[in-house]
Parts: C-alpha cells; sequence; structure tokens
C-alpha cells in the first residue's frame, strides 16, 4: 500500500522518502521473521511516519490515504513502547535512589562504628538539638558561651547552618525587644 501511494504520489515525496519507508520494512520483516523479539531494527522517528494520523498528513491533496489495521498497529506498539521506556527509566531512577539511601546507610554505620564525625554531621547535630524538646537551653548555654559567631565564606553558608547561626546570634528585631522588655 506504501510502495503504491509512493508511486502514485498519493503520498508526498518530501514526508515519506522512498529509502525511508525500504529501511522500516525491511527492519520489521526481519522482526516479524524472528517472531517479533525484541523490538524491530528500526529508527522510532522514521516508524512514526507510517501511522494513521501521519499518513493522513503525508497525503497529497488529490490522493488516496493508505489504511490498514496494521497501520494503528504501529501506533499501538509506539505507545507500548514509549510506555515501557518509561517504566524502565522509572525502574533506573528507583534504582539509583536506593543505592544512594544504601549506601549513606552503610556511610553512618561506619562512623558511629569508628567514632567518626564530619562536618555536616556536626551542623545536622546542632541543628537536631537547637529544634529537640532542650532547644532552648541549648541555645541559652551556646549563647552564653559564644557571644559572637563570624561567618567566613558566607556564600558557601547553607540554609541549615544559617538558620543556625540566626537562632543563635541574630539581634532580635526591635518590636521583638519591646515586647521583652515590658
Amino acid at each position: 500500500l506504501i510502495a503504491a501511494a509512493l508511486a502514485d504520489k498519493s503520498l508526498k515525496g518530501n514526508i515519506i522518502k522512498v529509502p525511508t519507508f525500504e529501511k522500516v520494512w525491511r527492519g520489521l520483516r526481519s522482526w516479524q521473521d524472528n517472531g517479533f523479539v525484541g523490538d524491530p531494527d528500526v529508527d522510532r522517528v522514521a516508524i512514526t511516519r507510517f501511522t494513521p494520523a501521519e499518513l493522513v498528513s503525508a497525503t497529497s491533496k488529490n490522493g488516496t490515504t493508505p489504511t490498514a489495521p496494521f497501520f494503528a498497529r504501529i501506533d499501538e506498539w509506539l505507545d507500548a513502547r514509549n510506555f515501557h521506556d518509561e517504566v524502565e527509566q522509572d525502574r533506573h531512577i528507583a534504582l539509583v535512589h536506593d543505592a544512594v539511601r544504601h549506601a549513606r546507610g552503610r556511610l553512618e554505620t561506619l562512623k558511629q562504628q569508628r567514632g567518626l564525625m564530619g562536618y555536616d554531621d556536626m551542623i545536622r547535630g546542632v541543628a537536631d538539638a537547637l529544634a529537640g524538646p532542650q532547644g532552648d537551653a541549648f541555645a541559652a548555654r551556646l549563647q552564653a558561651q559564644y557571644r559572637v559567631a563570624l561567618v567566613d565564606e558566607f556564600q558557601d553558608t547553607d540554609p541549615r547552618q544559617w538558620a543556625i547561626f540566626q537562632r543563635l546570634f541574630a539581634p532580635p528585631a526591635a518590636g521583638d525587644a519591646l515586647r521583652e522588655d515590658g
């Protein structure tokens, strides 16, 4: 049907080119001969040219659009293939997230076993302590011990660090000071 439509110029030759058609159909024939195992050896962009909607748009003004149930099956296969690809991508993303979770857990276990602590651990510990039930008492002790803080390389301060500095060392707002004093 496609070959005949190309020959009688029912299909626009600038949209569906004979070499593209021949390559796609060779790939589909090979796929059929191999029992439809795996994917056909065809370019997915090229095969979309043979879906019903694409054939309609490739039909010349006075031409007849080739129609056959097979063209709708191409559309269905493409939908299924795209869904499969999305599922595979989601699976790979989940696998990476699982690996990261596992690595973080393993790192935490090793640090605890060896009594190690990094800068992020210290920051997390202070932030958690300030947010905990004894946070106010902890803040008061730190403020009494450290009257001032100097932030070097402020651009490298993350939101958690900044929240700690604000809680401990930022002066209260003018309205807050008045309320505290009476």
